[in-house]
């Protein structure tokens, strides 16, 4: 008798449907569209904890961040962001290397790129 085994409540989340999850391209998107939310958060974070330190400064409201705390997420956004260049650097070169029949992919014209 073999068992089988049971399917766990816990399923790695993702952005991509199954057929996409082992494409590349596919997942270089996902990725870049959740680091650059993570990007965004970062900035957003600091932006408002300047706001509530200059002008706009109010007892009622303090600053999410202090200024040396403010540096924590800005150098990951900038960490982030390069990141996200060198992965983008590594699949531009990936899809230089194919040949144009290759790839599948229709220029805005509709022609091969």
């Amino acid at each position: 008798m073999s068992k089988k085994t049971p399917k766990s409540l816990h399923q790695p989340f993702s952005w991509l449907n199954d057929a996409l999850r082992a494409d590349a391209l596919a997942q270089c998107v996902a990725d870049t569209k959740d680091l650059c939310r993570g990007i965004q958060t970062c900035l957003e974070l600091v932006h408002a904890s300047y706001l509530a330190q200059g002008d706009y400064a109010d007892d009622y409201f303090p600053p999410v961040l202090d200024a040396v705390a403010s540096e924590r997420p800005l150098r990951l956004a900038i960490v982030v962001a390069g990141m996200l260049a060198e992965q983008a650097e590594r699949n531009v070169d990936g899809l230089n290397e194919l040949p144009n029949e290759a790839t599948g992919r229709v220029q805005a014209g509709g022609h091969n790129a």
